[in-house]
């Protein structure tokens, strides 16, 4: 039925399509900081989360054989691998007497970290329900429950965040088009988790990204700078300048090679 392909087919696929935009989304920032040698305001631990969450959703959609939840993933793995190695090169680049920054230290402690969990939840799964006659299930139980976990911690970081903008009053910290982006994404998978196929794995993280993205746009609007309507047109005013800047550089360019 066209219900049904909506909520197996096209969610996902969307969902998967919207993942792996999102995770490209830091693409240029890390570009630019590799062409510079310096970090600037790139923040590497981020990434380094990702590539722990993600590694443990290619371990969940591989033992489910389900694809939409292995390549919103896969790739996701691959890029934040290659943000974070970009990082750690020009941290390491930047090391004064081979005295690494404490920052150096926790994201490498986090890829590493990470690695080796998933390494030890793999050789446990596989000891723990050796003798189970459906072992293969509850390996699915296990690995998918802490990926839901680890996806519950990921969608919780803007917690203090938002505490610091009630706090202040102030949510110009917060930038509307990424939030509703998130909203879409997290709708998509919690249709396609609750009604699609029945996985809580999928819709209770989806369910809480959507609720705290709900409450940003709303910080968004109720502590923004200035008459509501500017929650809105400010971004717009913003991509509008950055467009007009990359014309202009694109112009400047030109004539200087004439």
């Amino acid at each position: 039925s066209a219900t049904n392909i909506l909520i197996n087919v096209v969610c996902p696929a969307l969902g998967v399509l919207i993942s792996n935009m999102m995770f490209l989304s830091p693409w240029s920032l890390v570009m630019t900081a590799r062409k510079n040698r310096h970090l600037g305001n790139v923040n590497p631990i981020p990434f380094a989360i990702m590539f722990v969450n993600n590694l443990g959703f290619v371990v969940y959609g591989s033992l489910l054989s389900n694809y939409y939840i292995f390549f919103s993933s896969v790739f996701g793995v691959l890029l934040s691998l290659f943000y974070t190695i970009t990082c750690l090169t020009i941290m390491a680049k930047e090391a004064v007497e081979d005295e690494f920054s404490e920052l150096y230290l926790q994201v490498e402690g986090v890829v590493l970290g990470g690695i080796g969990f998933w390494a030890i939840i793999g050789i446990v799964q596989t000891s723990l329900f050796h003798s189970f006659s459906d072992r293969q299930q509850q390996a699915r139980l296990m690995v998918g429950y802490i990926c839901c976990f680890f996806n519950i911690c990921y969608y919780a970081a803007p917690l203090s965040t938002m505490a610091e903008i009630i706090a202040t009053k102030d949510s110009s910290s917060l930038y509307l088009p990424n939030i509703l982006v998130n909203c879409l994404n997290a709708t998509l998978w919690l249709c396609y988790g609750a009604f699609g196929v029945h996985n809580i794995v999928v819709w209770g993280p989806s369910f809480i990204g959507l609720s705290l993205s709900l409450l940003q746009v709303a910080l968004v609007f109720r502590y923004h700078k200035g008459h509501w309507f500017e929650a809105v047109s400010g971004w717009i005013t913003h991509r509008t300048i950055q467009m007009k800047t990359r014309v202009e550089n694109e112009d400047d360019d030109g004539q200087s090679t004439l």
